[in-house]
């Protein structure tokens, strides 16, 4: 995930600018273990990992949804006998 990405599931989630918020970028966009982004944040590691859940089911149902938009936006082949004439 890149830093673009996590913005826009932090904004749907309505998270604001917090040292949690920072601590899970830290984890997901730089790979920092999750240990480590609590420590240099000043924040527990469990709702370090609270969030991250929350982002990742975000980020799954955002997917998926886009997923299931793509697939019914593509054109279903007709064959020639369901085609009107004109």
């Amino acid at each position: 995930m890149n830093s673009a990405q996590f913005n826009v599931l932090a904004a749907l989630m309505r998270c604001r600018f917090s040292p949690l918020l920072e601590a899970a970028r830290l984890h997901m966009v730089y790979g920092a273990t999750q240990t480590a982004a609590a420590a240099q944040h000043g924040v527990y590691r469990t709702n370090v990992v609270r969030l991250v859940t929350r982002i990742r089911k975000v980020q799954a149902l955002v997917l998926q949804d886009h997923a299931d938009g793509q697939q019914s936006e593509a054109p279903t082949p007709q064959s020639p006998e369901n085609q009107i004439s004109p």
